[in-house]
């Protein structure tokens, strides 16, 4: 049996629990689905496909949600997966990553499909979901992680895998998902304001749901409060803060602001194209397509830099040759 114990934490999921549990049956010791008060079949189906289902008392707390879900896993390695998540092939290459007896976690790509069907302008981000179960806890009641217990540094790897995330595909849901995310992350402000990933996190949420100026401003806090070596988090920053001027139609401030973080972060593609775009709204089309050409040569982000889209570089290719037309 695999010394792997799937992680699911779920509510009215009834559309995705399906995919998620199917992509990991290959390799899990055990599926067990914590269910937060589902009302659809959601708990049936994941005990069709041989899912351990427990039922937990929700109190507005993800991070306690998942505490709770490790307390209940019977394997010495944690797989952590969301409902409207999967693994993606090759999902053999689990077992072989935990015989790996130096490492205490893995982080994946987590690729945040932009639309159905293809992972093509996905946005990718590093998260830590296959470790030790009894030297991690999560910390943070939203957009919790995972926190080495020991006193000692862990050792820690990539995995060279990714998981697919469907969660952020417009619909119907997306509003109730953002005003629930806010409520949670103001409650956590309220109790450490310093705390910038929270500034940014609640950022995130209100410029996924259209409240540019206010996702503008929690950009601008986090950044206030991020330490300066940082660099990973403050080029992220960045690049959130010059999207939001470009949305909000402040080209020329966006103009400067980007003008200044490309020298900052010269290996990050994803600010170069940014800075692409943003002078050709500008109307300087000579300086946009030497921004879009740099993008061709540069190596993917998704290891050294927090959040990376998929598929630039012939996006790159093809608004440089337009730039470039008479």
């Amino acid at each position: 049996m695999s010394s792997i114990s799937v992680c699911i934490i779920a509510k009215d999921e009834q559309q995705n629990i399906k995919r998620a549990i199917e992509s990991v049956s290959e390799i899990a010791g055990e599926v067990l689905l914590v269910d937060t008060g589902s009302t659809d079949r959601t708990r049936d189906i994941a005990g069709e496909l041989g899912a351990r289902v427990i039922s937990y008392q929700w109190a507005d707390d993800f991070g306690a949600a998942r505490n709770f879900a490790l307390e209940q896993a019977k394997s010495e390695w944690v797989f952590q997966l969301d409902a409207d998540e999967a693994l993606h092939a090759p999902v053999s290459r689990l077992d072989e990553l935990v015989q790996h007896e130096q490492v205490d976690a893995f982080y994946f790509e987590l690729l945040n499909l932009a639309q159905e069907g293809t992972v093509a302008g996905a946005i990718s981000q590093r998260s830590n979901r296959l470790f030790r179960r009894d030297d991690w806890r999560y910390q943070g009641i939203i957009h919790e992680t995972p926190v080495f217990r020991p006193e000692k540094s862990p050792m820690t790897a990539w995995s060279g895998l990714q998981i697919l995330h469907w969660g952020y595909l417009p619909g119907p849901g997306q509003q109730a998902k953002g005003d629930r995310n806010r409520v949670l992350l103001e409650k956590a402000i309220r109790h450490d304001e310093k705390d910038f990933l929270l500034h940014y996190y609640l950022g995130d949420d209100f410029r996924r749901t259209g409240h540019l100026e206010a996702a503008l401003q929690a950009f601008l806090q986090a950044e206030r409060l991020c330490p300066g070596g940082a660099r990973a988090h403050r080029a992220l920053l960045a690049l959130r803060i010059c999207e939001c001027l470009l949305e909000t139609g402040e080209i020329k401030a966006a103009q400067k602001r980007v003008s200044r973080e490309a020298k900052n972060f010269y290996d990050y593609r994803d600010l170069l194209f940014l800075a692409g775009r943003i002078n050709e709204a500008a109307g300087e089309l000579s300086v946009a397509a030497k921004f879009f050409e740099r993008c061709l040569d540069m190596p993917s982000a998704a290891e050294k830099y927090l959040v990376a889209q998929e598929g630039l570089e012939r996006i790159a290719a093809e608004r440089a040759q337009q730039c470039r037309r008479p």
